[in-house]
């Protein structure tokens, strides 16, 4: 047990100090594989992030034991979204898991702004409450246990690859077909935005992070009043995989609601943030700045 802390406590220094080549992940995940302690609850640990705030993770979740060995997590796309925040900015953090999100942004809001943080599955929940309360940022976050979707309903989500080992925590998604169900699933509650904002008390909405695994156009399909009212920026984690699945092109969906509505796309360049077509970039789509055209080049200049 001594042995494997040391070792656990050397790989975290080495892999921190360590540029992001390739393979690095895979070996991070194959050391901690062979360094999991036991019992189980000792793989619950504190992970260090390199922005400044703290995570309560569990080492049996390949995405989480990735963030306490490195200290990383989206911290790029992180750090460019705070820039676009004012103290009382009003967030929602939509596919919050254990909060690697949800914290940056509340912290940010210093206790002045709202971050609310949608995540239906209850482990991801319970630990995005543990991590609220170990950055102390509860007074700006509201954490409400379900999806938002297209309609109000009850569907299954399954369990991926984070959960495999015994995590309780993870990256989850809605079931698309038969071969999602290789998975343990769960039965969670999904609504629209639409129909749940009246019953959140906020009296406007600045931004949104929308992560929730190949479902984001049906948020999207589900918030055409609120996003229409208030023209918040988006910052959209697209899980194209998820897409393709549902014989869906993923640059053609998203171009198309962009086109509707009025909002312009800002896509990772070697310089930085620029402006655009989806369908230009279709094989290099990943996270993406969804910005109102009437505010687009204001915006991008802070976003850098």
């Amino acid at each position: 047990m001594v042995t494997k802390q040391i070792l656990r406590t050397w790989c975290t220094s080495l892999s921190r100090h360590t540029p992001n080549v390739r393979g690095k992940s895979r070996l991070v995940l194959a050391l901690n594989r062979l360094l999991l302690p036991s019992p189980e609850s000792a793989c619950i640990v504190t992970a260090e992030m390199k922005l400044g705030y703290r995570m309560l993770v569990d080492l049996r979740s390949g995405t989480e034991a990735l963030a306490a060995y490195t200290g990383d997590y989206d911290n790029e796309e992180v750090a460019s979204c705070l820039r676009l925040l004012e103290a009382d900015s009003v967030v929602l953090d939509v596919g919050a898991n254990v909060g690697f999100w949800t914290v940056p942004l509340a912290l940010r809001l210093a206790g002045r702004g709202q971050v609310l943080a949608f995540e239906p599955l209850p482990g991801n929940s319970c630990r995005l409450r543990d991590n609220v309360a170990l950055n102390d940022v509860g007074r700006a976050v509201s954490i409400h246990a379900i999806g938002l979707s297209d309609r109000p309903d009850t569907t299954e989500i399954s369990l991926r690859e984070d959960f495999a080992m015994g995590s309780a925590t993870g990256n989850a998604a809605i079931v698309i077909d038969e071969s999602d169900r290789q998975f343990r699933c769960a039965t969670i509650q999904v609504d629209t935005l639409d129909r749940v904002f009246d019953s959140l008390q906020i009296p406007r909405l600045d931004f949104i992070k929308l992560d929730i695994e190949g479902h984001e156009d049906k948020f999207l399909a589900g918030a055409v009043k609120v996003l229409s009212r208030f023209r918040p920026i988006l910052f959209v984690e697209v899980n194209a995989q998820y897409y393709e699945r549902r014989g869906l092109a993923v640059d053609a969906v998203f171009q198309s609601w962009l086109d509707s509505n009025r909002y312009v796309c800002a896509l990772r360049t070697r310089q930085g943030w620029d402006l655009d077509e989806l369908r230009r970039r279709r094989h290099r789509i990943d996270n993406v700045f969804f910005l109102p055209e009437e505010r687009a080049s204001d915006l991008l200049r802070v976003i850098g």
